[in-house]
């Protein structure tokens, strides 16, 4: 099982109503809707796993499952390819 976690190379910075979280090695950065904060707030600290990530948003909203899971993969996905989240398995 895959740990997805905040990634120490990161900075988040709160831009009027907004979240960015920027890689400053890199100088790439992803600015937060709603649920893109729900996801950090619920890997900033400790990570989580994907599973508990898609189980949260599958319990708090309504819609197709399949969906879900894909629009999180998606984002979890191009964070992860910005730098801005790590995909550890779950001994690291």
């Amino acid at each position: 099982m895959q740990i997805i976690k905040f990634s120490n190379d990161c900075l988040v910075a709160n831009v009027d109503e907004n979240v960015v979280l920027l890689n400053r090695v890199t100088g790439k950065f992803i600015e937060l809707n709603s649920i893109g904060r729900e996801v950090f707030d619920l890997i900033k600290n400790e990570g989580s796993s994907i599973e508990t990530i898609n189980d949260h948003f599958i319990d708090m909203y309504a819609g197709e499952p399949d969906i879900i899971r894909s629009d999180i993969s998606a984002f979890l996905d191009k964070a992860i390819e910005l730098g801005i989240f790590k995909a550890l398995d779950q001994n690291d």
